[in-house]
């Protein structure tokens, strides 16, 4: 699977079809009983530590199932919110924006409000 720059991906299945378990293996928090995976031609199970930090910071992402959203922010605030204070790319805003409004909420909906 290739997935392009500057796109988001969505895995959507039943529970306990490993979804969860695959994001884990791309990112090597759990490393892959079987076959190899590759971010931009490396091999994650062969990454040193200081390779996956860089990994993880700057190439692959992802949000918990149990995510604790701030209830005083946005839906994009949330979605936008840097941790570590790693700067975005500027075509993350726009990206994000469009997948807020994909999933039918406004950029200035609140995580306790329901879209109008």
């Amino acid at each position: 699977m290739v997935v392009e720059p500057g796109t988001f991906l969505v895995l959507l299945g039943p529970s306990g079809s490993g979804k969860s378990t695959l994001v884990r293996c791309v990112n090597r928090l759990v490393p892959p009983t079987d076959g190899r995976v590759y971010v931009d031609g490396e091999d994650v199970v062969a990454m040193r530590p200081e390779a996956l930090r860089h990994l993880r910071r700057h190439k692959v992402s992802m949000v918990f199932q149990q995510f604790a959203l701030l209830p005083h922010r946005t839906v994009l605030d949330n979605a936008a919110l840097r941790l570590s204070g790693l700067p975005l790319l500027p075509t993350w805003e726009d990206g994000l924006q469009r997948l807020v409004r994909a999933l039918g909420a406004s950029a200035g909906t609140g995580v306790g409000k329901a879209p109008q």
